[in-house]
């Protein structure tokens, strides 16, 4: 898993990655999930080969989505991602963002703030526009 990891940066970033440590990170119970120290940085990974083949092709688009909005919230920034295949699981990177630390009302506070921002946001159709294209392409039959 590390080298197709290191091939999956290395290809995402343009440039040779090695990675130095991988630690393992709990909290989830569907994908495995680990921090990564490289050359090139801090990444947060996940990985799964038992969901959907594109499942962190569209967690992908989601985050990205995320980021057109303003918010008080941190969205990391997608590094890379790949789709599951038979012989390898299927991958997401992102920037890595440590626990945050400090009064827990306060953050508390700054989440809530910051999911109302991103409920501000507005766009032109009704919907996720991965089902929009879906939806059209079906009329078109």
């Amino acid at each position: 898993m590390q080298q197709a990891l290191e091939n999956l940066l290395s290809e995402s970033l343009q440039q040779k990655v090695q990675i130095h440590q991988v630690r393992e990170l709990g909290g989830g119970c569907i994908n495995h999930a680990c921090q990564l120290v490289t050359s090139e940085g801090e990444y947060f990974a996940k990985w799964n080969n038992q969901g959907p083949a594109d499942m962190f092709l569209r967690e992908a688009e989601s985050l990205e989505a995320l980021t057109k909005a303003t918010s008080l919230l941190i969205i990391p920034k997608v590094i890379a991602k790949t789709a599951g295949e038979a012989a390898a699981p299927a991958f997401l990177v992102t920037d890595f963002l440590p626990p945050a630390s400090g009064n827990r009302q306060a953050q508390d506070e700054i989440l809530g703030r910051g999911i109302a921002e991103l409920h501000q946001y507005t766009n032109t159709q009704y919907g996720f526009y991965q089902l929009i294209v879906l939806y059209i392409k079906s009329e078109d039959i």
